[in-house]
């Protein structure tokens, strides 16, 4: 876990406006279980989908949200990656 001391040496001054993308395998409902993730820890934002791997095999989604601390920034990271079919997040 990263301290807030760790956090300010990278940079990071918050409250902050983030971005990830989220790259899933595709499946139906993943768009909504982000959805629901993301209301349930309080953001009223939505994930648009970005774009489809050449195979149609995944789909990346971005996601932007205003971020009090690094704290906020963990919890939300950690229940968007334990989405069923999330590979990663960038």
């Amino acid at each position: 876990m990263v301290s807030a001391m760790d956090s300010e040496r990278a940079g990071l001054e918050f409250p902050l406006d983030w971005q990830w993308r989220v790259v899933a395998a595709r499946r139906d409902g993943v768009e909504a279980d982000l959805a629901a993730v993301l209301k349930g820890q309080g953001y009223d934002a939505v994930p648009s989908e970005a774009r489809s791997s050449s195979g149609g095999k995944y789909v990346s989604f971005h996601v932007s949200v205003r971020l009090a601390d690094r704290d906020a920034m963990d919890r939300l990271a950690a229940a968007l990656a334990a989405v069923e079919g999330v590979k990663f997040l960038l």
